[in-house]
């Protein structure tokens, strides 16, 4: 994510761990493994395009958020937060000319 100045922190500022980058992208799983539990519980039902509808529940979640996290950074207590752009060394070395 370092092309678009992005990072993953955690509530401090701290760069998340490997451990809790993994439960992130765990976490991120809980909508499309829902979506599958719900199509397979309303095939018997004759509806399971209704389950569709989870696909989307990480997502639809920031609009409800106090602070727009996603679900899944909700639950690993972390967050996407953009940094301003740093120069390569060249172009900082000449920018402090």
């Amino acid at each position: 994510m370092k092309t678009w100045s992005v990072s993953l922190e955690d509530e401090q500022g701290i760069v998340v761990s490997p451990p809790r980058a993994a439960a992130r992208y765990a976490a991120w799983w809980l909508g499309p493994a829902l979506a599958i539990a719900a199509a397979v519980g309303l095939r018997g039902l004759g509806h399971p395009a209704w389950a569709l509808s989870l696909l989307g529940l990480n997502y639809v979640w920031a609009l409800f958020d106090p602070e727009r996290l996603l679900l899944h950074d909700r639950i690993a207590g972390t967050r996407l937060v953009m940094r301003a752009p740093s120069l390569p060394p060249r172009e900082r070395d000449a920018a402090s000319r």
